[in-house]
């Protein structure tokens, strides 16, 4: 890229490669800003779901605690136990969801990260070329 500019010696052509160069860093670091703003509302999102789905097996496992006692319990209603198996199939189907939903946003932010680390290069490469073309006027 460097080789394909060292010849040029219209002023306005290098004027307007320059602005080029300026805007594409612009853009770049826009985008760079909006990906940092997604990562950061899907680690937010993360955490609540995480916080969440601790509560719900928190809620599963008390459940489970209680549907063990009723158990030891001799004229106990038939219709409650089986409400309470219902309750917690209910339960691990919705920590099932939970764990899916925090593996893809945990992979989305894994990726958006990677794509953040590639801007952050293409914005030195571009400040580098437009210091170069700076430092030549």
């Amino acid at each position: 890229l460097d080789l394909q500019y060292q010849d040029i010696n219209d002023v306005d052509r290098l004027k307007e490669i320059i602005e080029t160069l300026k805007m594409e860093l612009k853009q770049s670091r826009i985008h760079t800003v909006t990906a940092e703003t997604d990562v950061n509302n899907l680690k937010e999102q993360t955490v609540d779901l995480e916080s969440e789905l601790v509560n719900k097996q928190n809620e599963a496992e008390k459940y489970k605690n209680l549907y063990n006692i009723s158990q030891q319990f001799d004229n106990i209603d038939q219709d409650i136990i089986d409400q309470a198996n219902r309750n917690l199939d209910i339960d691990d189907v919705n920590i099932n969801e939970l764990n899916r939903i925090r593996k893809n946003k945990m992979d989305l932010v894994i990726k958006l990260s990677m794509e953040l680390d590639n801007m952050r290069q293409i914005i030195k490469q571009q400040q580098v070329q437009i210091d170069l073309f700076t430092d030549k006027k």
